[in-house]
């Protein structure tokens, strides 16, 4: 008996990762990343940094990691999407109250029609937002997995961070009105 897999339709189209060392800032590169437009709640998942690991030292076949990253990723976005699983404890970094849009988002929780939220999510085309531990190494499979739609941004560097604002403009990207860090301008 023959077996045959198809290949489904993603749910993530485009995947923003912030990845560096423990203490370097990455939170709160998000927080200000969280006040661009089309950038879900940030997420924060163990498993996916380990994958590209594991494929990496031919613990597991490098094409059943990226469909592996890819379904996890999905089922976290969709997740995020229905609400849940958010974070609501307000003292942490990853909580739903530090997005600037908390309230889009505690909203689109409530809405009981899920088509009508999907719909929405496939016509706003957002990034969806993951925090990485020292994945540069192993930052191929993403860029395999998920084509152009990847953005990775490494915290080791700030003047780098800064300059990904710009990123964001040429990709046509506003922040929130009245939503400037102290001292970044967000100037093209």
């Amino acid at each position: 008996m023959k077996i045959r897999l198809g290949k489904r339709q993603p749910l993530t189209k485009k995947l923003l990762l912030v990845e560096g060392i423990a203490r370097a800032g990455k939170f709160l590169l998000a927080n200000v990343l969280s006040g661009f437009e089309h950038i879900e709640p940030v997420q924060l998942y163990g498993l996916l940094e380990q994958i590209p690991v594991w494929a990496n030292l031919g613990l597991i076949d490098r094409n059943t990691a990226k469909e592996i990253l890819r379904l996890e990723i999905d089922t976290h976005c969709y997740e995020m999407l229905t609400g849940r699983n958010f974070n609501y404890r307000v003292s942490d970094k990853s909580s739903i109250f530090n997005i600037p849009r908390y309230q889009k988002y505690l909203a689109r929780s409530k809405e009981k029609d899920i088509d009508k939220i999907m719909k929405e999510y496939d016509q706003e085309k957002p990034f969806s937002f993951f925090i990485m531990h020292e994945l540069m190494p192993y930052i191929g499979i993403y860029f395999e997995t998920f084509f152009h739609g990847t953005n990775a941004v490494s915290v080791k560097d700030m003047a780098r961070i800064l300059n990904f604002s710009k990123f964001l403009f040429r990709a046509n990207m506003a922040p929130l009105p009245g939503f400037y860090p102290n001292g970044i301008s967000f100037r093209k």
